[in-house]
Parts: structure tokens; C-alpha cells; sequence
């Protein structure tokens, strides 16, 4: 099978691939910097901590613990923010995945016609490319899950030790249970990180692959097109002088 309309069906399903791997891309910006707001957090929870463990003024004890609690909050709302946009990754992803499947199933029967080993070449290498590209979308999504998961759980770690959940009559146990807390946070966030720093790598290769990918359909898309107008061309009667069809001269 060599219908142009299959290679066009093929290069625009890469076309959207390529879009959404890029705007993907652009989100791992914003979840690196969240996560370095998350760690942030996270050391100003420690100072405010350690303020509050360790004075013997009860008044500066309790404000610390407050701030501490306050700061909690900061943490809650930007690990939760995280999580929404590693959900938001792994929809795009998703969409990503299933247009590579769809021009990975196109490009599996299609033939660029006899005598074109150029074409063939081509066609070859594209399903090479596509494969390829197949492969790192589905790297890329448990990364994004990951992100999601564990940014999720910092988050809800972090809602229960806000400042209204935290008692202050009894400050030492209340700095204790936030130590707790932060050290299980601060491990949620670290995974969070270390995978989006794999899903940064992941997805430049998969960006360049789909780029590559889709300049070699679009070659494979113009070679039909013309294929299909030169075949055209060799069935159509020619015209002689007075406009009537005739017999090839």
C-alpha cells in the first residue's frame, strides 16, 4: 500500500507527537523550579524547628512553631501544585503514545512502490525512528507518574502538620511530630526530583527523535504525492492543438 493519504496520516500523527513532546518539555522547567520551591520549604520548616526545639523563651517557641506550621503550608501548596502539573505531563504523554502508535501501525504495511530504493530507504529508516520514538514516550510516562506520586504524598504528608494542626501547649512533642514530617517529605521530594531529572533526559531524546522523524515523513509524504502525480500524468490522454484528446505525439 502506497496511498499518499497514508504517508500525510502518518506525518501529521508525528506533527502532533512532536507538539505535545515539546510542550511537555516546557513543563519539566516549571517542575524542576517547584521542586527547588519545595526544598526551600522544607529548610525553612528545619530553622523554624530547630528555633522552636531549642528555646527556653515560650513566646519565641511558639511563634517559631507557627512558622514552622505556615511554612508546612507553603510546602503543602507547592508539592500539591507539582502533582497537578505531573498529571497534566502524563496526559500529554498519553496523547504523545497514542499518535506514535497510530503511525507506527500506518507505517507497518505501507510500501513507497516498486523501483524507489530511495523511498524504500527512507520508509526504512522511518520505521526505525518511529520505534525508537515509541520506546521513549513509554519511558517518559512512569517518570511523570512518579513525579506525580511522589509529590502527592510530600503534599499530603505536609497538610497534616499545618500550623491549625499543630498544639502548642505541648511544643516539644509538636517540633518532634514536624521533624517527622519533614524528613518524610523531604524523601518524597528528592524522588520527585531525581525523576524529573530522568524525564528531562527522556524527553530531549524523545524531542530530537521526533524531529528527526518527522523530517524523514515528510520526505516519505512528498515522494508519494509525487509518485501519485507522475502516475497521473502518464495515464492522462494527451490534448492536441485544438483542445480535443488525442493519442500521445
Amino acid at each position: 500500500m502506497s496511498d499518499p493519504r497514508v504517508a500525510d496520516e502518518v506525518l501529521v500523527n508525528l506533527a502532533v507527537v512532536r507538539g505535545n513532546l515539546q510542550q511537555v518539555w516546557r513543563s519539566v522547567d516549571e517542575l524542576r523550579a517547584s521542586a527547588r520551591g519545595a526544598e526551600s520549604a522544607l529548610d525553612d520548616v528545619e530553622v523554624e524547628t530547630s528555633r522552636a526545639r531549642l528555646t527556653t523563651d515560650p513566646a519565641i517557641g511558639a511563634v517559631s512553631l507557627r512558622n514552622a506550621g505556615d511554612q508546612m503550608d507553603v510546602l503543602r501548596q507547592r508539592c500539591a501544585l507539582s502533582s497537578s502539573m505531573a498529571e497534566e505531563v502524563e496526559e500529554r504523554l498519553g496523547i504523545a503514545k497514542r499518535h506514535v502508535e497510530f503511525a507506527r501501525d500506518r507505517l507497518e504495511h505501507y510500501e513507497p512502490g516498486t523501483g524507489n530504493p530511495d523511498a524504500a530507504a527512507a520508509l526504512s529508516g522511518l520505521r526505525t525512528q518511529v520505534e525508537d520514538l515509541a520506546v521513549l514516550v513509554d519511558l517518559a510516562i512512569p517518570l511523570a507518574q512518579g513525579v506525580r506520586t511522589h509529590m502527592r504524598e510530600a503534599a499530603e504528608t505536609a497538610a497534616a502538620l499545618t500550623s491549625p494542626n499543630l498544639a502548642e501547649s505541648d511544643r516539644q512533642y509538636s517540633a518532634f511530630k514536624v521533624d517527622r514530617g519533614t524528613q518524610t517529605a523531604s524523601r518524597s521530594v528528592v524522588r520527585a526530583d531525581e525523576s524529573v531529572r530522568h524525564l528531562d533526559r527522556t524527553l530531549e531524546s524523545a524531542g530530537a527523535g521526533a524531529a528527526r522523524s518527522l523530517g524523514r515523513a515528510d520526505l516519505l509524504a512528498n515522494n508519494a504525492h509525487d509518485r501519485l502525480l507522475a502516475e497521473q500524468h502518464r495515464w492522462t490522454p494527451a490534448l492536441d492543438q485544438s483542445g480535443v484528446k488525442g493519442p500521445p505525439r
